[in-house]
């Protein structure tokens, strides 16, 4: 009885299963010996193959016993990544990428938006160079806030699901076009309308002439005479040595001379206006020096301009100077705000603050407010209004050409004395004597 060997007649061992044959020759169960000439080959297992040399998904080894099972695939290296997946370095299970999403309208919007707030930015700042600088300061931070926030804006909105968006290339070009905006028109900010101010200057060399013109005509009647004296005073104000700009070298005398210009008119107007009210108590003295007080407004307005034209000068005698100092830039431009100091935050504001908010304020006050306050004093209702109203009219007048001569002053000399600190700051000495020579060939001219 042949012995049943399970191992030799189990179906499931596959290739290289032993035969019964096989189990009962002795020699078929050593390894046969190695020939020098020849070798034995192997039967090699063969696996049926699909498109692309890829092994057809469950087949099994050609070769292999029936119901043999194909080994699992490898993991780690040599494994191919499932597609839309991004495959890691240590060989573990990849991950899938994000998936892009299209651009909404509001982040179109804003791409493009901040695109053209930058272009208009930029048209502006090199195109306007005349607008009041104060309403330009206001428009060229308003734009640079709009255009910066909705560039920055738009590439934050953008930057997780919608990098591909091509669009948001705009806003960091409306980013770069606002800095150019900002370095290009910063230097206009400080920027005055030219022709605002020639015309301003011919305004009050015209007030100022027939001011003139007025006061004389009011000396011959020989009722002005304190009036006259005054104005004489005031001709031969610059003469003086306290006063006079061309003793200005340095910043003391410069703040001395400035001061003293400015206490000088104050004391001369005040003087006059006292002098003239002291003579009107009622409204009947008001008629009988009705041309006095008209003279008197005119007279306000023309010392005033003549006061700031001294301001100007006292800006370019010391500006000549620093520059003529020899010092180096760095200093001279240290010395420079010397002028913003003691001419536009100091004697200027001194000047509005005693004419346009004392001398004028205490005139209309005396007058208008006073001793033409009482209608009942007059016997004719009609010519009481009549003279109120040209007292208003004269006082409203003579106010808004002193604030105006003011302002215009102010805007020159801040202007002026800006150029020079650009200049200066960059090391550029010869621009700023060729800002200085331009500054004066305009004040030459007004004093013609």
């Amino acid at each position: 009885m042949e012995e049943n060997n399970p191992i030799e007649n189990n179906p499931m061992n596959g290739i290289g299963a032993s035969t019964p044959q096989a189990a009962t020759n002795p020699a078929a169960n050593q390894a046969p010996a190695p020939d020098e000439t020849s070798t034995a080959q192997a039967p090699t297992a063969q696996m049926p193959m699909a498109a692309g040399n890829q092994p057809a998904v469950g087949a099994a080894f050609v070769g292999a016993p029936a119901g043999a099972q194909p080994a699992a695939a490898p993991t780690g290296a040599g494994t191919v990544p499932p597609q839309g997946s991004v495959p890691t370095a240590n060989g573990a299970a990849p991950q899938p990428q994000q998936p892009q999403q299209p651009a909404t309208i509001l982040q179109k919007i804003m791409c493009f938006g901040g695109f053209a707030f930058a272009v208009v930015f930029l048209v502006l700042a090199i195109v306007i160079k005349s607008w009041n600088s104060a309403l330009f300061m206001l428009l060229f931070i308003l734009l640079a806030l709009i255009s910066l926030g909705t560039c920055i804006a738009a590439l934050v909105m953008t930057q997780k699901k919608n990098s591909h968006y091509k669009p948001r290339i705009l806003s960091i070009i409306g980013i770069v076009l606002t800095v150019i905006a900002l370095i290009v028109g910063m230097p206009n900010v400080m920027a005055v309308n030219a022709q605002k101010s020639e015309s301003s200057a011919e305004s009050e060399t015209s007030t100022a002439t027939s001011a003139e013109s007025e006061t004389s005509t009011a000396t011959s009647t020989g009722t002005e005479s304190e009036t006259a004296t005054s104005t004489e005073t005031a001709t031969s104000a610059a003469s003086d040595a306290s006063l006079n700009p061309t003793k200005i070298t340095d910043e003391a005398s410069l703040k001395s001379i400035s001061e003293a210009q400015e206490n000088d008119l104050i004391t001369r107007l005040t003087a006059q206006k006292d002098a003239l009210t002291s003579k009107i108590s009622d409204y009947d003295s008001y008629k009988a020096n009705a041309s006095e007080v008209e003279a008197f407004y005119d007279t306000i307005t023309s010392e005033t301009e003549k006061t700031l034209l001294l301001y100007r000068q006292d800006a370019a005698v010391y500006a000549n100077a620093v520059l003529s100092s020899g010092k180096s830039a760095h200093d001279m431009y240290s010395d420079i705000d010397a002028i913003d100091d003691d001419l536009y935050n100091g004697a200027l504001d001194d000047t509005l603050d005693d004419v346009y908010n004392g001398l004028l304020d205490d005139l209309r006050d005396a007058l208008y407010n006073g001793v033409l306050n009482d209608p009942d004093a007059a016997s004719d209702y009609s010519e009481w209004s009549s003279i109120c109203s040209n007292e208003y009219s004269q006082n409203s007048r003579s106010s808004s050409e002193v604030y105006a001569a003011i302002s215009s002053t102010s805007s020159k000399i801040y202007s002026f004395s800006s150029a020079l600190g650009i200049h200066l700051y960059s090391g550029d000495i010869d621009a700023a004597k060729k800002e200085l020579s331009d500054f004066q060939a305009e004040l030459d001219n007004n004093n013609q």
